[in-house]
This record gives C-alpha cells, structure tokens and sequence, in this order.
C-alpha cells in the first residue's frame, strides 16, 4: 500500500504532508473494532481466530511504523529531520508498550501467572486493555457524530477508493500468490477492504499531518464500507 501511494503521489506530483496523510489512510485499516465482528460474521469462529492474527500484526505495525510515517512526514527532509523523527519516536509509549508486549510473549510469560504486587499491575493493565476497542468506538462515533465538513473531497475520494477497492485486489493478488485460499483468503481480502483506521486520527493530530483530510477519509471511508464490504463479501463468500 505504500508503493502504491507513493507510486500515485509521484503521478499527481504530491509534496509533504499530503502523502503523509494518504499513506496513513492507505496503510491502516480498521481491522479491530470493525474488522473482527466482520470476520465473525462472515466466515464463523475460524475466521474470527484469522481475523485476531490479522489484527495482531496491523496493530503493531501501526504503534510503530505508523508513529514512524507520521513522525516523518511531519519533519519534513534533511538530516536534521530525521533526528527529530527519532527524537519523537522515543517519546511515544506504544514503542515500548509493543517491545515490552512481545518480549514477555517471547518469555513464554503469562499474566495469570503473576502473583502479588505483579498480578495487581496486569489486573489493572487488563482492564485498560478491555476498554481499548469501546474507546476506540467512541472515538469512531465522536467523529462520525461532529457533522464536520469534508475536507479537499477529491483527495478524499482518491485516498477512499485506495483503502476500499485497490486494497482488496492487491490482497487477493498477492493472497493467490502466496497460495493462500479458502477462509484464510477470505478474512485476508476483507480485512484489507476494511475502511481507514480510527487511531490514524490520533496520529494525523498529534503529529499535524493534514488531520481534517485523515478525519474526513475515516468518515467517508466507514461509510462507504457499507456498500463496498457487501459487494466484496458476496464475492468472496
């Protein structure tokens, strides 16, 4: 996905912030709170237990090299840009949350194994990670519910279709490539036709890249799932 925006910013003659905005929608999908009911829905509990490895991957990607493409496009170019890309990338916490995460998976460490002071910490931890979806919904309804006008719609439009239609063909593409078929195809070509993730949002203001154009694609592109998603699970079904 990130070929392709690039390869597309270099036909339309994009600069800066804009191809960072696009790169944020194309390359993070809302393979969570949408994609996983989705997953369930469709294919049953295979392709829920599918949709859970898919999700897995794209969040960590998007607490890290997400962060990173946003840190970057909000630098700008130059050796001194890059210097502060990295200055702000150890600034934020999901580096280390995923770090920490996957060492302790890697440790062959389980929380319910914990005892005293410890378990109470991962209790705690726990229950943030139980309201982790439930907030990012409300977030997704915040934005949906603020009537906020859609921004530069032509590059809405352009970053829409990237997400919900280029997507999917590059997945099933490479999914066919790959040897991939049956559910394990299906989960993978819907979850990439699922529309722009919500936390790109957090990212796009945090870092102030173009964060009315990655909100309006959030909107937009959450809407227009509802048909796209239909048509592509008729087919893939």
């Amino acid at each position: 996905m990130a070929l392709t925006v690039w390869l597309s910013a270099m036909a339309l003659r994009l600069r800066g912030k804009e191809v960072t905005a696009l790169l944020l929608t194309s390359m993070f999908m809302n393979s969570g709170n949408y994609g996983l009911p989705a997953s369930r829905f469709a294919f049953g509990e295979t392709g829920f237990t599918l949709g859970v490895f898919y999700f897995i991957m794209q969040s960590i990607m998007a607490q890290t090299l997400g962060v990173g493409v946003a840190a970057a496009g909000a630098a700008g170019g130059g050796r001194r840009a890059w210097r502060q890309v990295g200055n702000r990338l150890l600034h934020m916490p999901q580096i280390y949350a995923v770090a920490g995460a996957l060492l302790l998976r890697g440790l062959g460490f389980h929380p319910a194994s914990a005892t005293g002071v410890a378990r109470s910490l991962f209790e705690g931890v726990a229950l943030l990670s139980e309201a982790a979806l439930p907030v990012m919904l409300l977030i997704l309804g915040v934005q949906l519910g603020a009537r906020a006008p859609i921004v530069q719609p032509t590059m809405v439009a352009f970053a829409t279709a990237i997400r919900l239609v280029i997507s999917p063909v590059l997945a099933f593409g490479l999914g066919r490539l790959l040897g991939i078929d049956g559910v394990a195809l299906g989960v993978g070509v819907m979850m990439a036709g699922m529309p722009t993730a919500v936390n790109t949002t957090i990212l796009a203001i945090e870092f102030d890249t173009r964060p009315q154009l990655v909100v309006s694609t959030v909107v937009v592109s959450s809407f227009a799932s509802l048909v796209t998603l239909s048509v592509l699970l008729s087919l893939m079904r």
